[in-house]
């Protein structure tokens, strides 16, 4: 680019210098400092013109990193939920499903096929990563050559029964490289935008935890005389108050994904730190694992 602006405007600065010392009649001296100057404006425009599309280029580019992280699940046809959470045991916690035997299986990431092995309990392992996830799933068929890239939705293996398994179904085990943890696989399928990006704040706090409702005017198990008080000694304010676990600082933010921002101004004996009890008036269908972040004052 330097080289090329040399060559153009070299002669043009030459011209706009010598002309008006020459012979050459004013008149024509004038349409020649014109036309320089035309010349000039149209290089630039066009030098302006690329530097704009360089920087749409670099915008796209980051766009589609954005994208690249995009996430799915491991079937894409009917499949049920077999066994909770369980496999600490062996270091893999996570959640069984099955879509029945020979059923294909998918990537669930963009990544790169980092082990495929049998482990000593004769377990196939597949674990596929990327800068964010690690994916490692157990007992199906799986082909693949460590290194392969893969592509979310792109066939990776079928269900299948190998090794300590009592039937067909693939045990799915996410480890989120951002948080450092052991996360649900629901997270695949319900992790929305917003809640991936504001992960890497570092003045939140991410998890996955599982959200439940109480109803003060009913009283319940979260609450040991006069629900309408809270642990914090405040009313009970619908909207604003959640129970939470015993280390979460009281005055918290939480911010729990598909039901909005609360308050933890309050305890339950049943509440742990891996739960949020949201204050309601009705039922609204709140319970089950939700990714929540939380921030403290």
């Amino acid at each position: 680019m330097g080289v090329l602006m040399g060559i153009i405007l070299a002669p043009m600065i030459a011209a706009a210098i010598l002309l008006p010392r020459s012979r050459i009649p004013r008149r024509f001296r004038i349409h020649g400092l014109m036309l320089c100057s035309f010349i000039l404006i149209l290089f630039m425009l066009s030098v302006l013109q690329i530097m704009v599309g360089v920087a749409i280029a670099n915008v796209t580019a980051g766009l589609e990193t954005v994208e690249s992280d995009d996430m799915g699940f491991i079937y894409d046809t009917q499949y049920r939920l077999t066994q909770g959470w369980h496999g600490e045991e062996y270091s893999l916690p996570g959640f069984d499903y099955s879509a029945g035997c020979g059923a294909p299986i998918l990537s669930p990431i963009n990544g790169v096929v980092a082990r495929n092995y049998v482990d000593p309990l004769a377990n196939t392992v597949l674990c596929i990563e990327n800068d964010a996830l690690s994916i490692v799933m157990l007992h199906g068929l799986y082909s693949l050559p460590i290194g392969t890239e893969v592509q979310v939705g792109q066939r990776i293996g079928s269900e299948a029964s190998r090794g300590r398994s009592s039937g067909c179904h693939t045990h799915l085990s996410v480890y989120d490289k951002i948080v450092g943890e052991w996360v649900f696989p629901t997270n695949l399928i319900r992790m929305s935008g917003v809640l991936r990006s504001a992960r890497q704040n570092p003045d939140w706090t991410y998890r996955v935890v599982w959200t439940t409702e109480y109803n003060p005017a009913l009283g319940g198990i979260n609450c040991d005389q006069d629900c309408s008080v809270t642990a914090s000694g405040r009313p009970v304010e619908y909207g604003i108050t959640a129970a939470c676990g015993p280390s979460i600082q009281m005055g918290t933010r939480v911010v729990v994904e598909g039901v909005g921002e609360r308050v933890c101004y309050d305890r339950g004996g049943a509440i742990t730190d891996k739960n949020v009890d949201i204050a309601v008036t009705e039922w609204n269908g709140w319970t089950g694992y939700r990714e929540a972040l939380f921030k403290t004052y």
